[in-house]
């Protein structure tokens, strides 16, 4: 028999000669994210991306690299002589595209400059909020519009290519309200009660994690179902109407793929119920005695939920507890809860009680109180209602209500009544008024548009 040898090295060679860059190819590089930059109206950038140290989204303030305040004013003031007193109009870019148009003026102006945001280059000498090396983009000159005016500053693909770069300054972020008495606002607060801002509320619903899906429990004379719609409110569908109790308030997974929701079971008790997010899939996750509710997803993907225990008289006890079937576990037992929310990175619990609000470590079972006495000694018997984690789980915000009856004339209030309170997980809390009645609260990392 005859054995033809073949050589392998041609193979081998045009395996290497396929796997390799072709000599003098330029190697594939991954993609950049877009940067925000300054530029001129005919695309000069006047502040690259690499100068823009940080932003502080607060108070729309740049802060630049050493020296570049300074140059940009005196080529300005070069190029275009007196046309500063006027306003020399420019762009705010994000990856080349312009986003706004605004202008640049100076402290020696006397124009009234309201129909664009406003750069004063020589601000820093007069306002000592302003240091040599920032810039603040107002909303207008000498100051804001004495009339509404839409505010572009705010404008999401900045706040995207801002916070992608790692340029945002630490924020401690906006307190959300809705009211109970006007249908269709939002206000904003800041965590000390100031920089109180209205806007038109986005329809309601459980925002998706992608914050493009809202889900809802529509609730009619036909139907009462869980409803998925565009976040503005737009190509509504029904996910699932089995049963869902009118008052559930849905919760998303956090890959946006599962919602859970509370419905009647055959004895008519509510119980947590999860299915896809397109419909398929319903399971019922309890089966409690007196029934289950509230259920949420944390950050990592586990659900929470209170099971009812039999209601003494006016209050009722509940176990709060985590996963399901063989996996789940009781985290507290019997409790007279109010509420409870998971925190931004899913590792802890914040509870609260009567008198009392929980931090609660789920890996470790720790748990810190805050004492609502030692606060003030009226609030002994005030529970949380309302309960949000502040973005970066350092603390959290709340609205309380007396837990217990009470003779009440008129309209008679005392300290915990109206006042919202900021809690830390260390440190000491704080309040303020807000002047409105909340129906629901949150704390929220940037002021959003309108309708968001």
């Amino acid at each position: 028999m005859l054995i033809r040898t073949v050589s392998c090295a041609p193979i081998v060679a045009f395996l290497f000669a396929i796997g390799s860059p072709l000599k003098g190819a330029p190697a594939l590089q991954k993609k950049a994210n877009p940067e925000v930059d300054v530029r001129a109206e005919d695309g000069t950038v006047l502040i690259a991306a690499h100068q823009i140290r940080s932003y502080d989204w607060a108070t729309h303030t740049l802060t630049l690299a050493p020296k570049v305040r300074e140059e940009l004013s005196a080529r300005l003031r070069k190029s275009k002589p007196g046309a500063l007193v006027k306003g020399i109009p420019f762009t705010v870019a994000v990856g080349g595209k312009s986003v706004y148009s605004l202008k640049f003026t100076t402290t020696l102006s006397s124009a009234t400059i309201f129909d664009a945001p406003v750069i004063v280059v020589d601000l820093a000498g007069l306002d000592s909020t302003v240091r040599l090396d920032q810039l603040r983009i107002q909303l207008g000159y000498p100051g804001d519009p004495p009339f509404k005016v839409d505010d572009p500053r705010d404008d999401e693909r900045i706040f995207d290519a801002l916070k992608a770069a790692g340029k945002l300054a630490a924020d401690v972020g906006w307190i959300r309200v809705i009211p109970s008495e006007k249908e269709g606002k939002v206000i904003l607060y800041r965590p000390d009660g100031t920089a109180r801002t209205d806007i038109k509320a986005s329809p309601r619903g459980a925002r998706s994690p992608d914050g493009k899906r809202i889900a809802y429990v529509n609730s009619t004379a036909d139907e009462t179902a869980v409803h998925i719609a565009d976040a503005d409110g737009t190509n509504a569908r029904k996910v699932i109407d089995k049963r869902v109790f009118a008052n559930s308030v849905p919760s998303w997974s956090p890959d946006g793929k599962q919602i859970a929701f509370v419905a009647a079971a055959a004895d008519g008790n509510g119980q947590v119920h999860v299915v896809d997010q397109d419909g398929r899939n319903p399971r019922q996750v309890t089966d409690a005695r007196f029934g289950a509710e509230y259920p949420t997803f944390s950050s990592n993907g586990r659900l929470a939920y209170l099971i009812w225990g039999e209601r003494p008289g006016k209050n009722r006890s509940a176990d709060l507890v985590i996963g399901e079937g063989a996996d789940a576990k009781t985290v507290l037992k019997g409790a007279m809860l109010t509420t409870y929310a998971w925190s931004p990175d899913g590792k802890e619990i914040a509870y609260g009680k009567v008198g009392t609000l929980v931090f609660h470590e789920v890996a470790s079972g720790k748990e810190r109180a805050v004492t609502f006495g030692d606060i003030d000694k009226g609030l002994a018997r005030y529970g949380i209602t309302r309960l949000a984690w502040n973005p970066d789980g350092k603390a959290v915000v709340c609205k309380m209500t007396f837990w217990g009856g009470r003779m009440v004339v008129g309209d008679y209030t005392t300290f915990g009544d109206k006042e919202i309170f900021i809690i830390p997980r260390a440190g000491k809390p704080n309040w303020f008024v807000p002047g409105e009645n909340v129906n629901e609260i949150d704390w929220i990392s940037h002021k959003p548009r309108e309708g968001r």
